[in-house]
């Protein structure tokens, strides 16, 4: 179990897998992809090695509902946001993804941008981070993606997160002691970039696909009409089911002996903490962005259960405009009404609080900010912000 290619989907899983790999993105294609899913997931256990966007991934089926959609439906995970961002990659492209989970925003970029690329994942949960790891590794992608196992906050220290079992997409930052001593990254972290900001390779946890065996019996493999499909189709790989998959992390990702941030001390517990939080190191993202040594960003994706304002401001509020995001994707869920006004319509401005109207929404009032810092909202779904940064704006303007 020590290399990608070793769990493949068997069976009647694997099927129904394929199956709901069949159909286009969106309505109504979705309501039959996820029947499939249903069938599949009864003959699935965790975690499966496939290929999603013509990379070698290791996913789990029924622990997130975005890595649960990632695996059966990854042409309509997250669809708009991807059309979107289809259009504006080019080559050298430099993404930095706060809150990365699983990694779904970092290896869809990595798929489709070339060599030049750079992509830094910054996940706090460390058997998430173990995950990223491995998958970076069995795609042998070291030299484009750098794992940061910490969480980004407006200052750093030392905090507590919380650890949802049943959605890992959930997790959230609910304390933030002060900081130890600012503008210093600890040492346990800085070794998981170097300076161009590459993670350290871990040969040892997978193999590249390439060696990777691959089953051709799956149904037909997805395309992306958004995006030049790769000559690498999708399929599900091996045809050796005989390992029985276990939902143990430490045992599903293996530990580099060289790495500090992936021994099994940091691994994933096997049971969920007594009061469900983890201690977690917290950085700045400028902390981040300068040990990666990126001198710009094309776009930034953050995702980090409301605390977004506290990880953009203080960047914009501190970088020179040369580091700004020129592209950003930002969660922005909107509130849920709580009266009897009807929700609000999506336009190319905040939209306004639903429901009970004297109630701040801070999602609108990040946009809010951002609009009067020069960057445009392009778009906005029902979970994210697309803003492009049009004319900046140094100083806010209502200050």
């Amino acid at each position: 179990m020590d290399c990608w290619g070793s769990l493949p989907p068997a069976g009647a899983g694997r099927f129904w897998l394929g199956v709901a790999r069949l159909f286009p993105g969106g309505w109504p294609w979705n309501r039959f992809a996820l029947l499939a899913r249903r069938l599949a997931r009864r003959h699935l256990a965790d975690p499966v090695d496939v290929r999603v966007w013509g990379l070698a991934l290791r996913l789990f089926p029924h622990r997130s509902v975005s890595e649960s959609r990632i695996l059966f439906m990854p042409r309509s995970w997250d669809r708009a946001e991807r059309r979107w961002l289809a259009r504006r990659l080019s080559p050298g492209f430099h993404f930095v993804d706060v809150g990365a989970n699983v990694g779904g925003y970092a290896f869809w970029v990595l798929s489709r941008t070339g060599p030049g690329s750079r992509i830094v994942a910054i996940e706090p949960n460390p058997g998430l981070a173990r995950q990223l790891r491995f998958n970076i590794a069995a795609n042998g992608a070291h030299d484009r993606v750098a794992v940061v196992d910490a969480a980004v906050s407006d200052r750093s220290g030392t905090g507590r997160l919380t650890v949802n079992e049943a959605n890992s997409g959930e997790n959230r930052l609910v304390s933030h002691p002060a900081e130890p001593e600012a503008g210093r990254i600890p040492p346990s972290r800085r070794s998981s970039l170097d300076p161009s900001g590459n993670s350290s390779p871990n040969p040892a946890t997978a193999s590249g696909p390439a060696s990777s065996p691959e089953a051709g019996s799956a149904p037909n493999p997805e395309s992306t009409p958004e995006s030049t499909p790769r000559s690498d189709p999708e399929s599900s790989p091996g045809s050796n089911p005989a390992s029985s998959p276990e939902s143990d992390l430490s045992s599903s990702f293996p530990s580099d002996p060289a790495s500090p941030e992936s021994t099994p001390a940091t691994g994933h517990p096997s049971h969920p903490p007594p009061d469900g939080t983890v201690s977690v190191p917290v950085l700045t993202l400028a902390e981040v962005v300068a040990a990666a040594g990126l001198e710009r960003i094309d776009c930034l994706k953050v995702d980090v259960e409301g605390h977004e304002a506290r990880v953009i401001r203080p960047f914009i509020e501190s970088a020179p405009v040369s580091l700004w995001p020129r592209l950003l994707i930002v969660e922005m869920k909107r509130p849920k009404p709580v009266g009897p006004a009807p929700a609000a319509r999506d336009s190319g401005h905040p939209a306004s609080a639903q429901g009970d109207s004297t109630r701040p929404n801070p999602s609108d009032q990040l946009a809010a900010w951002l609009l009067r810092r020069g960057y445009k909202l392009e778009l906005r779904t029902r979970l994210n912000g697309l803003f492009r940064l049009d004319s900046p704006t140094p100083s806010d303007p209502a200050a």
